[in-house]
C-alpha cells in the first residue's frame, strides 16, 4: 500500500474502489433485507417486547398473589397455618422475580458485518500479495 506521502497506485485505488462497491452492496442487501423484515412484521422493537412481557408478568403476579384464596376455595380444610405456607412461598418467590431484571439488547449485525468484512478483506490481501510476490 502507499505510504501517506505518496500517492496510491493505480491497482491500489481499483481495489479500494472495487472494495467499497463491495461494501456498498452489502449494506443495500441489509438494508432491504431490514425493510423487507419490518413490511413483514417481523421486528420487534426493546421497549415494545419489554411492555408486552411486563403485561404478561402482572397478570402472573396476580394469578399467584390470589393463589392461596384459590387453593383455600378448592380445599376448604386449608388450615391458617397451610394457608400462610402457600402465601410465604409465593411472596418468597415474587421477591426472587423481583430481583431479577430482564435486560434485552440488540447486537449489532453491523458490527458482526464489519469484522467479517475486515476479516474477508485481509484474506484478499494477503492472497493479492502472494500473487503479486510470486510475480516478482
Amino acid at each position: 500500500m502507499a505510504s501517506k506521502k505518496s500517492k496510491p497506485t493505480l491497482e491500489e485505488i481499483d481495489y479500494r474502489t472495487r472494495l467499497a462497491n463491495c461494501e456498498a452492496l452489502e449494506i443495500k442487501v441489509s438494508r432491504e433485507r431490514f425493510e423487507l423484515d419490518n413490511k413483514r412484521g417481523e421486528l420487534c422493537r426493546i421497549d415494545t417486547a419489554l411492555t408486552e412481557f411486563d403485561g404478561f408478568l402482572r397478570e402472573f403476579v396476580g394469578f399467584l398473589d390470589g393463589l392461596p384464596d384459590a387453593i383455600q376455595s378448592i380445599i376448604p380444610q386449608t388450615t391458617p397455618a397451610q394457608y400462610k405456607a402457600v402465601q410465604h412461598l409465593i411472596e418468597t418467590q415474587l421477591q426472587r422475580l423481583a430481583e431479577h431484571r430482564l435486560h434485552l439488547t440488540i447486537e449489532s449485525n453491523t458490527a458482526q458485518q464489519q469484522a467479517n468484512t475486515a476479516a474477508k478483506n485481509e484474506k484478499i490481501a494477503r492472497t493479492a500479495r502472494r500473487k503479486k510476490e510470486a510475480g516478482k
